[in-house]
């Protein structure tokens, strides 16, 4: 390979030294001089096959692109190194180009640095590597993919937390098709390490259960001290265990799980992680409390039983009696989509650790639910802010610590009118949550600070020593749940306010509910200027109207770029995106400009023809292609796929449904996209609140949307108006909103209403997209008064 210690990799990366090397690829340490601490991090250089032949070049390049795709999606979990960059680079003075990563590096030791012949594992070592390790695996087979190359070397014990860390992603394998029979064998070349490899991945069929095959080779590794070359042959008629000069003293029971991980025939071994975990919960600890009870009931011993049994009752009522003393402030009833803790609501994939989390808060062992919380927060899904919900809450009622309680009503069904992304459910109560921590971590400090470690996050003033409690509601996005929501919250008594709902439709099917049970009702993301005509005296908002947003657009477009026509693409049958054309319109016009007129405008059509709407738009390069696309994934595809065909001839603006990574990502494959905008309430380069983006890069690890951003403001405005009240009631809450001296402070500066409930003097700002080397798509947003990266402080190489 090309690399030495003291090179420097894209002006950037300092290597320190090589850490290891094998196949095509090498991996180094190295130092990240753009970062002020001289960030350290891996560098792996792939090196393509030496050839002739363009499609042997061609499948390297898509093996790297594959690996590239899948460690973006693998590093939103903890115990995964993330992906820092990415690029192609001539570094040997001949040949072409080699590949390289950038990735996260992790301080610790590699497995088989414990796993040697001198130390040998027992039961409860392997019970715990499992639970350790396994969730992991089932993150990674979650998101279609196979490791294939899983064996100690590439597992790392970190150093700061001593969890285990899955790396070297070198050989992964994308399988879409694990539910088809016919396409779920799918073929690839045979990757993977002798000993720890499945039998199938020999012949190129490597399946989901195969990274099973590999965790259990490494437990008989660890418990015989023998490698698996030597102990493969006792594995093929289960007697590893009874292999001379090695007894290996285990129950019966982890035999059996570890006999089916290893099994030879993957239709016979374990098909899910999830099965394994159940099996492990079952292996009987060790047998002291069985060997205490049978001295106990020997005759001379009998008096002994009796003490101890009072003395077991006893302690019982003492720990256990507050739970039928303490009234319960949630129903804890599942299935009704609301939500402290007792029930997941974000479906798409719950983590063990979260769910068993979620089952002891029902049985209202709070105690133990935010252990496991806790535990699913530092170790499971990067992150997740329902998580840090229910972890807040659950300790608020394990220490008995009394609370205020607000809550929040989101979209997360998936239904036949809508498909949403989860990711919308997460950006949203990532605001919530952020506030929520802020609020309790003066009171909760010495346990939540120890679960957030390293954060510096601002600590607010507890009021009157009481905590925050926030009940989440699903209203799936669907009008008749979203009423029902409405209905149950409201009957709540403690709730003193409510954000939500998300979209228009729902928020002007539920608003009068709020209004008429004097219950605050805060919006970060209806828009509509159908309520605030008519305004409700318990309704306010941090987002800005649809009127205020379309100024921004119209004045933008008329003044700086002399635009004289507009063609607008929307789903007709969604009343936001229509309102928001007919304002637009409305404001175009009365600017003197015109409107073009376009037959092919609806992005929720299933046959929506992209060239046919181009061709509408016509050749008039005053003429501007305005997207607003409604959340379905649809109407969205359509506004992305007409972005592109426009190939930056005319002018094109997009809502906020335009401002995310799918849009980055077709920009990417444009030669140009100079003629773009796209509106957003809150960006991180241009933030009035500059702690705000810092705090959440350190708690969420990485940026977060303009949708986090108001939903936290939402938030601040309900604690602040509880702050304010000698004694907050429902009705206090309002009065105290509505006051015209009224203000909070938030993400997006100061929060301020008028009398409609509408945000005082607060504009939603233009992006644009610019190039930036190391970015995920190599391109990114910044705040249109940026002309590059450069200027907006970003450092691209």
């Amino acid at each position: 390979m090309c690399l030495n210690p003291g090179d420097i990799l894209h002006d950037r990366y300092q290597i320190i030294d090589e850490l290891g090397r094998g196949g095509f690829a090498t991996t180094y340490r190295a130092r990240d001089l753009d970062i002020p601490e001289e960030l350290i991090c891996v560098v792996k250089e792939i090196q393509p096959p030496c050839s002739n032949d363009p499609s042997v070049l061609q499948r390297a390049r898509e093996r790297f692109d594959n690996e590239v795709r899948a460690l973006l999606r693998l590093g939103e979990y903890d115990r995964i190194p993330r992906l820092l960059a990415s690029f192609q680079e001539r570094t040997c003075s001949q040949g072409g180009e080699n590949f390289y990563l950038i990735l996260e590096y992790i301080e610790g030791n590699p497995l088989n640095q414990e796993i040697t012949q001198n130390t040998r594992w027992v039961q409860q070592q392997v019970i715990e590597f499992l639970q350790d390790i396994l969730p992991v695996i089932e993150f990674v087979n979650q998101n279609n993919v196979i490791h294939r190359d899983i064996k100690p070397s590439n597992l790392i014990r970190r150093s700061s937390d001593n969890r285990i860390v899955l790396i070297d992603f070198g050989a992964v394998k994308e399988i879409s098709t694990l539910d088809n029979p016919e396409l779920e064998r799918t073929r690839t070349v045979n990757i993977g390490t002798c000993g720890y490899m499945a039998p199938e991945q020999f012949y190129g069929c490597p399946r989901g259960c195969s990274d099973i095959y590999s965790i259990g080779i490494i437990c008989i590794q660890a418990l015989t001290g023998l490698s698996p070359r030597e102990f493969l042959p006792y594995i093929l008629n289960n007697t590893w265990r009874s292999i001379p000069d090695r007894p290996i003293v285990l129950s019966n029971r982890l035999t059996a799980i570890l006999n089916r991980m290893v099994c030879y025939d993957p239709d016979r071994r374990y098909e899910n992680v999830a099965e394994i975990l159940r099996d492990i919960d079952y292996v009987p600890p060790e047998d002291w409390l069985l060997k205490l009870f049978k001295l106990l009931f020997k005759s001379n011993f009998r008096w002994l039983l009796l003490g101890t049994i009072g003395i077991l009752t006893g302690c019982t009522i003492a720990i256990f009696g507050h739970k039928i003393l303490t009234p319960k402030t949630c129903s804890l009833v599942q299935g009704d989509s609301l939500s402290c803790g007792e029930e997941a609501l974000l479906k798409y994939s719950t983590p063990r650790l979260k769910q068993r989390g979620v089952d002891e808060f029902a049985k209202s062992n709070y105690r133990e639910a935010f252990n496991f919380f806790k535990r699913s927060w530092n170790q499971e899904l990067r992150k997740d802010p329902e998580t840090l919900i229910y972890m807040n809450n659950a300790l608020l009622k394990a220490k008995k610590i009394e609370y205020y309680t607000i809550a929040i009503a989101i979209p997360v069904k998936k239904n036949a009118e809508e498909q949403f992304d989860i990711n919308l459910a997460k950006e949203i109560l990532r605001g919530v949550a952020q506030a929520q921590t802020e609020f309790n971590l003066k009171l909760l400090n010495s346990e939540l600070d120890s679960n957030l470690a390293g954060l510096d996050i601002q600590k607010e003033q507890t009021i009157k020593g009481k905590g925050l409690q926030v009940i989440i509601a699903d209203d799936a996005n669907v009008k008749e749940e979203s009423i029902a929501r409405a209905n149950s919250l409201i009957k709540i008594p403690n709730i003193l306010g409510v954000i939500g709902h998300y979209t228009n439709k729902i928020t002007t099917s539920t608003v009068d509910i709020y209004n008429q049970n004097n219950l605050v009702l805060i919006s970060s993301g209806s828009t509509t200027e159908e309520i605030t005509e008519n305004p409700r005296k318990f309704f306010f908002r941090t987002v800005p109207s649809t009127k205020v947003s379309v100024e921004v657009f119209v004045k933008y477009l008329i003044e700086q770029q002399s635009q004289t026509k507009i063609a607008g693409f929307y789903n007709p049958a969604s009343e936001s995106t229509s309102s928001f054309w007919e304002e637009f319109q409305r404001q175009f016009k009365e600017r003197r400009g015109s409107v073009a007129n376009i037959s092919e405008f609806d992005l929720a059509k299933n046959n929506f023809d992209v060239k046919k709407a181009i061709e509408e738009v016509g050749e008039n390069r005053k003429t501007t292609i305005v997207l607003n696309p409604s959340h379905d994934g649809k109407s969205l595809e359509n506004a992305i796929a007409l972005f592109k065909a426009n190939l930056d001839r005319n002018w094109v603006v997009g809502t906020g449904g335009m401002y995310g990574p799918k849009t980055l990502e077709a920009a990417s494959e444009l030669p140009s996209f100079k003629k773009f905008a796209v509106a957003t309430s809150w960006h991180p380069l241009n933030s009035p609140n500059s702690k705000f983006p810092a705090d959440t890069r350190k708690l969420w690890v990485g940026n977060v949307s303009h949708r986090t951003a108001l939903t936290y403001d939402a938030a601040k405005t309900l604690i602040q108006a509880i702050e304010m009240q000698p004694q907050p009631t429902r009705e206090g809450m309002q009065k105290t909103i509505a006051n015209l001296n009224f203000s909070a402070s938030g993400a997006t500066g100061t929060i301020q209403f008028e009398p409609t409930g509408d945000r005082k003097n607060f504009q939603p700002k233009l992006v644009h997209i610019v190039k930036c080397a190391n970015q995920q798509f190599g391109v990114t947003f910044v705040p249109i008064e940026f002309p590059t990266a450069t200027a907006a402080g970003l450092k691209c190489k």
